[in-house]
Formats: structure tokens, C-alpha cells, sequence
């Protein structure tokens, strides 16, 4: 058997207006409506009913409208933004937290007669009255946002949540427990107990049935450190043991004492920060901030630098003015017609003092004083740094050891009290190869003056001589050395250094010789031809 809705049909003609209805069948509503200008008389809504439609068709007569005022909604407010509203037009509904629609209706429509259709209004949200068998609760309010605790008789143990709240569709959650007899359970038992700062371990659901004599393991919470107690439940006779676990927040105290600066705190429980900053005149070298954990502040005190201001030297020339930090160097150079005495580069020393500030003293009419500086080149004997020359004097510049001459004039000229400047250009020698190696090679920093070249020699070969030669400014130091055959022995008298010419003879510990018996010191400082092997079995 198959049972449908009755239907209604129309629910009439309306001279001057109409009926809205979005259904004709049972429990449906129509709407009537007038026409600008006219004003409805008689019912404005018609049901559709077991007997057909319910009421009489109203009448649409020529006149103003009556208008609907904003309705006042407790506990709930409309879209609404004018005060007053035509006939037709409509508002939606939105409740305050904790409310709802009654009978979930959120659209209203204005009518010349009753006003707004249907009437709006919000109803506290309430859940339903709880009846927990074998059990009770500590509250019987039902509003929305309580929260209840369950409770159960002797003899009956609590299968579910402990605390359920009323929650925004009217409904419990999480879901109502229930109250089972114990003997259901045979000694298993339920829900872990809670504790305020520890939680189970991993792989320990808190909802769920364990058997007797299980035993539960607990950790300290996230920010929070063990001080005492047993961290161990146990299943016993259904009930859980107390769990007399102790957990504290974590204290990480003082993140440590700044010299000339001090940290800023934001507290010194798990999480929290301590930033540094520095007195006036001190910058921060380091990590800024630092974070309180289980192990205690992270990272380590930073350092408060002095740092130096712009120096001053009388009749100097500087660039634009800054704050330099502790161990900045800076040269100082004197006017025009002025004589540098004392050094001409300054530190900033770590009480943010400049050390040893040199003076610029004017110079006799026309003469030069202190030779300039470089950083590659030197004044050729006879001449004085420090000294002090005529006009027009002409002094000659050479290369550093292990530079040579790349360019550029090697004299500067005393001219009107001042040195012409000095643009000789010296760059580092290159020493090239270190030479070649038989079943080896070397390893280079570089081939220029100051690098080093180490020799190293292929698996199974051992080298013989010395293994590191320097780029000098004649060329490489010692000799090239030698990868010597294994199980071989050089019959030699030498002390690790040869002459050319020289001749070294090998043999065998065992085995036969496979190659020459014999090598010879070249001109190129390599021994010719490559050396021998030893083949064979070893002997007793």
C-alpha cells in the first residue's frame, strides 16, 4: 500500500492581487498578495487541510497599504535596516548564541493586515531532560552551553564520557553514557582517570576497557616536569589505583647575565622568552632571544659589544661618520700640507676607546712626510717611512717577497707638501707544477707565492721523501718525492735528498722484480724511469 498527500488545487482567484504558494498539497500554505494601490481585507494566509483549504479568499480594495514596522526581536535580531516596510516585502531572522528559530522559520513577509506573516522569534536552545538509569547527574539544568556531570550507583560503572554539554542542535555531547553493572566487566575497567598536568602515554586510549591487573602508564604534560609520585596505574577489582603522579611547571629561572645589557622577560615557565638588549653605546652580538623548555633556556647569553664613534683627528680627512664595531680598523689621512705622526691605522678597542690616535702636524712650507702605504710593495732601501723629504723629491717602490711588478709607476713625488699618488701594481709569483709523480699526484692550495702542494699516492704505493712543498719566491721548495713499490727495498745511502746524476737500486723481499733495478735523479728533480714491482709469493 502506498499513502501520498492530498492535494488542494487552487486556492482561489483574487481580484487585485494573487496567492503565493510554493504547493498545493496537504500541509502547504498560500500567501495572499494585492496589487499596488489596493489593500487587502480578509485572511492573508490559506492551509491546505485534510477537508481542502481552510479559511475564505480575502478581497483586494483601492488604498495606501499599511506598512509594517522593524520588529523587535529578543534574543535574536533581522536584516532589516529601515523602520518601516511596504506590503510584500520581507526580513530573515538570525538568533543570538545559545537560541534558534522556532520552528526553524527565518523569513517573514509583510501584510496590510496582520503585519509580519509568519511571526519571527528566537527560543533559547534546550537539550532534553536526562535520564540516566542506574545514574544521575550533578545539574538538572538543560540549557545550551551546560555542562553536566554523570554519575552512577554502587555497583554499576560508567561506559562513555564523563562530562557531556548541551551543544548548539539541542543535543547532548558527546554522546549520553550509560551505567553498566560492574559484574558485566568480570574486574575490567573503564575510562582512565584524569590529572591536571600528565595525560597517558602513546598507544593508552583514555575511553578505553582494560582488563585486570592492567597496568596504564602516565607522562607529564607539554610545559610541565615530573617532581615525585608513581607514574603508573593499575586495573584492580574494576577500579583504577590513585594516580599519585606529581607534575610541576616547568621554572627555567634566570637565562643568564648580560655585560652591559640585560634580558627582558615575558616569564620563565615552559614557552615563554627572554629577549636581550644592550645599554646605550653596545650593540648585541648573538642570538636575541631566548625560550624556556624542558631543558631549560635554549641557545646561550649573547655578548653587549662597545662599539667606537667616528674618530677625530685635528687637520684629518674622514668619511661620513658611523658607529664601528670592536676590532674595526680605520686609516687616517692628513690634509694637504699636514704630516701624519703615528700610526696611521687605529682599533676600536673593546671598551669602545679608539687605541692609539695618531696626529696630523703641518708640514714645513712644501714638505712630504710619512711614505704612503701598500699593501704589497715596499719603499726601496734608503728610504724612511717615517722620515721627512724636500720638494720634489722622488721616491722608488719594489714588490714584496714573492710578488713581482704587474704595472703602474714605481715613484711618487713630494709635490706642494703631498706625495703624487702611489699606483704600483704587485701580484702574487706563480710557482706552477710541483712536478709530476709516478703512481701518485700532488694536492695544491694553490701555485701561487704562500700555497703549498702535498703529495699523496695511489692505493698500494707508499711515498718516500717529503710530502709538502711551499711556493717560495724562487719556486718550489725540496724535491719531488717518490711512491714507492710495495714489498720493495731501496738500496740507498742517502738521507731522503738526491743530486742529479743520482742512482737508486731496488730488490725484492720476495717475490721476482718486475721492471728496472735501477733509477736515476733527472735534471727535473724526478727519479726516471718509473719504479719496478715485486711479483710472486711470499717466502718463509
Amino acid at each position: 500500500m502506498k499513502c501520498t498527500r492530498k492535494q488542494c488545487g487552487s486556492a482561489g482567484e483574487i481580484q487585485n492581487g494573487r496567492y503565493v504558494q510554493k504547493g498545493n498539497l496537504f500541509g502547504d500554505k498560500a500567501y495572499a498578495e494585492c496589487d499596488d494601490g489596493y489593500v487587502l481585507q480578509g485572511e492573508p494566509v490559506r492551509e491546505c487541510l485534510d477537508n481542502g483549504w481552510n479559511g475564505t479568499i480575502p478581497s483586494c480594495i483601492r488604498g495606501s497599504p499599511k506598512s509594517c514596522p522593524l520588529p523587535d526581536i529578543n534574543n535574536g535580531e533581522t536584516n532589516g535596516t529601515k523602520k518601516e516596510y511596504k506590503p510584500g516585502e520581507s526580513l530573515s531572522l538570525s538568533c543570538n548564541v545559545g537560541h534558534r528559530p522556532r520552528r526553524n522559520i527565518t523569513i517573514a513577509k509583510c501584510h496590510s493586515k496582520n503585519g509580519w506573516e509568519p511571526k519571527l522569534k528566537c527560543d533559547q536552545i534546550k537539550c532534553e531532560k536526562l535520564v540516566i538509569p542506574n545514574g544521575g547527574t550533578n545539574c538538572g539544568r538543560l540549557r545550551f552551553n551546560t555542562t553536566v556531570k554523570i554519575y552512577c550507583d554502587k555497583g554499576f560503572q560508567l561506559k562513555g564520557a564523563e562530562f557531556i554539554t548541551c551543544a548548539v542542535n539541542a543535543s547532548w555531547a558527546p554522546a549520553v553514557p550509560t551505567c553498566e553493572s560492574d559484574k558485566k566487566h568480570l574486574g575490567k575497567c573503564g575510562r582512565l582517570p584524569d590529572h591536571p598536568n600528565a595525560m597517558p602515554r602513546q598507544d593508552y586510549p583514555r575511553e578505553g576497557e582494560y582488563e585486570p591487573d592492567a597496568y596504564v602508564q602516565f607522562e607529564c604534560n607539554p610545559g610541565t616536569r615530573w617532581t615525585g609520585g608513581s607514574s603508573a596505574i593499575r586495573c584492580e577489582n574494576g577500579h583504577w589505583t590513585p594516580l599519585e603522579m606529581r607534575c610541576e611547571e616547568i621554572n627555567c629561572g634566570s637565562a643568564g647575565e648580560i655585560a652591559n645589557g640585560r634580558f627582558q622577560y615575558t616569564g620563565v615557565s615552559s614557552g615563554d622568552t627572554a629577549t636581550a638588549e644592550c645599554f646605550e653605546g653596545y650593540r648585541l652580538v648573538g642570538v636575541g632571544v631566548r625560550r624556556c623548555g624542558a631543558g631549560g633556556w635554549d641557545g646561550s647569553v649573547p655578548v653587549c659589544e662597545g662599539t667606537c664613534p667616528r674618530p677625530t683627528v685635528a687637520n684629518s680627512r674622514m668619511q661620513e661618520g658611523r658607529d664601528y664595531r670592536v676590532g674595526e680598523r680605520v686609516t687616517i689621512v692628513c690634509q694637504e700640507s699636514f704630516n701624519l705622526i703615528g700610526s696611521p691605522q687605529i682599533t676600536c678597542g673593546p671598551n669602545g676607546q679608539w687605541q692609539a690616535l695618531p696626529e696630523c702636524l703641518s708640514c714645513p712650507a712644501g714638505k712630504c712626510g710619512r711614505l704612503p702605504h701598500h699593501p704589497d710593495a715596499m719603499p726601496r732601501q734608503g728610504y724612511l717611512s717615517e722620515g721627512e723629504y724636500e720638494p720634489d723629491v722622488y721616491v722608488r717602490f719594489s714588490c714584496n717577497p714573492g710578488y713581482r711588478w704587474a704595472g703602474g709607476s714605481l715613484a711618487i713625488r713630494c709635490k706642494k707638501g703631498r706625495w703624487t699618488p702611489l699606483e704600483i701594481r704587485c701580484e702574487r709569483k706563480s710557482c706552477g707544477s710541483a712536478g709530476e709523480i709516478a703512481n701518485g699526484r700532488f694536492q695544491y692550495t694553490g701555485v701561487s707565492f704562500g700555497d703549498t702542494a702535498t703529495a699523496e699516492c695511489f692505493e698500494g704505493y707508499h711515498l718516500v721523501g717529503f710530502g709538502v712543498r711551499h711556493c717560495r719566491a724562487e719556486g718550489w721548495d725540496g724535491r719531488t718525492p717518490v711512491c714507492e713499490v710495495p714489498g720493495a727495498e731501496i738500496f740507498d745511502t742517502t738521507d731522503g735528498h738526491a743530486e742529479y746524476g743520482h742512482v737508486v737500486s731496488y730488490r725484492c723481499r720476495s717475490g721476482s722484480l718486475i721492471g728496472p733495478e735501477d733509477l736515476y735523479c733527472t735534471e727535473r728533480g724526478t727519479w726516471s724511469p718509473p719504479p719496478p714491482r715485486c711479483q710472486g709469493e711470499q717466502r718463509g
